[in-house]
């Protein structure tokens, strides 16, 4: 199946690749084939619809994806209650394309087994009598850094991106991704 904005991703692969350009550090995702790409960018999308529970609710009780969605949510960087309006954020368009970037450079979802080496972190480790555990425990992905929902290790700026649309059932919400957010006027 093809990369489908509103099927499979919330963005084309013009889009992703624009947004990769122009960020540093994406240089493998953008040397991978225009397939590859897309691939990738499904997978995101997977991730994000699969993972999160979000405020409000779908537009349209038939469609394929999370978004769009009609509801309110606080904006800190507003200070303010926004309206989704039958609106996909650009902040859901960019967390999937920083996961898909992030899936192409590690071969697949981060902790889980790809086939390349790539396992999910232990909780604990022991050498000799010296045993450390509940690595975990604090949400994030021992090695990765990554925010660890649902058995799926999520990229720290996806969270970033996704943490202001997030219902308050969330698991996420309960992994310490909150951070107050403070303005200047």
């Amino acid at each position: 199946m093809a990369l489908t904005v509103g099927v499979n991703s919330y963005v084309d692969l013009i889009y992703a690749v624009d947004y990769a350009e122009q960020r540093d550090g994406n240089e493998a995702w953008i040397a991978l084939t225009p397939e590859q790409q897309e691939k990738t960018l499904v997978s995101a999308c997977d991730g994000l619809d699969t993972s999160f529970s979000y405020v409000g609710h779908a537009t349209d009780p038939s469609q394929e994806l999370a978004w769009p969605r009609d509801g309110v949510y606080y904006d800190p960087g507003v200070g303010n209650w926004v309206n989704l309006q039958n609106k996909t954020p650009s902040d859901i368009k960019k967390a999937q394309v920083e996961w898909a970037i992030d899936i192409g450079i590690n071969g697949g979802f981060a902790g889980e087994d790809t086939g390349s080496g790539m396992t999910a972190t232990p909780d604990s480790i022991g050498v000799g009598s010296i045993n450390l555990s509940g690595l975990h425990d604090n949400g994030q992905g021992a090695s990765s850094g990554a925010y660890v929902v649902g058995k799926i290790a999520v990229p720290p700026i996806v969270m970033n991106y996704v943490e202001p649309y997030l219902g308050s059932n969330n698991q996420a919400l309960q992994t310490g991704v909150n951070k107050p957010v403070w303005r200047a006027w």
